[in-house]
């Protein structure tokens, strides 16, 4: 049973679901961004982003939902998302006392349907904002924080870089 899971059952949430040969919490509330991504494994490499899957009306929704978000069918499914995708747009956030840092959206294909695309919001992993480029490859990459509790596992994006020229 991965951490997820096992925090999950600890808080005395429902029983577990099984998407692809993955095993995530069937409730998505307890802690971070456990209701988007899951684990087959101990490493971050390991881990996926989870999309909601309508069959009524076909549009894929990033995390899981028992209905879908936009016709609000239950018929549908968890999937994955792909770990890359295009950058669609981004923003330098400045907070006063600290160091800067860029977040942004891309659009992600859904594993089961590359042609679902899923907008996504994560931190950038650039620090010079003027090295990013609209529609700029992207890849989905996870690390984990602490703030004083248990340790969060979050999603990112890493901007492709172009290989020099010789």
């Amino acid at each position: 049973m991965n951490r997820t899971n096992r925090l999950c059952k600890e808080r005395g949430h429902g029983d577990d679901r099984n998407v692809g040969g993955k095993r995530f919490a069937r409730d998505f509330d307890c802690v971070g961004d456990e209701h988007l991504l899951d684990a087959a494994g101990a490493d971050a490499t390991d881990w996926v982003l989870l999309a909601w899957s309508c069959e009524a009306c076909g549009r894929t929704a990033f995390g899981l939902a028992e209905r879908c978000p936009t016709c609000g069918s239950s018929d549908g499914h968890a999937t994955t998302l792909r770990d890359g995708g295009v950058l669609e747009t981004w923003s330098r956030i400045s907070p006063k006392g600290e160091a800067p840092y860029i977040v942004g959206y891309a659009l992600l294909g859904a594993a089961e349907n590359p042609d679902a695309a899923v907008r996504v919001f994560a931190r950038i992993d650039e620090a010079h904002e003027d090295q990013l480029v609209l529609r700029m490859p992207v890849t989905v990459a996870f690390t984990t924080s602490e703030d004083g509790g248990p340790s969060l596992m979050h999603h990112f994006f890493i901007p492709a870089r172009e290989k020099e020229e010789r």
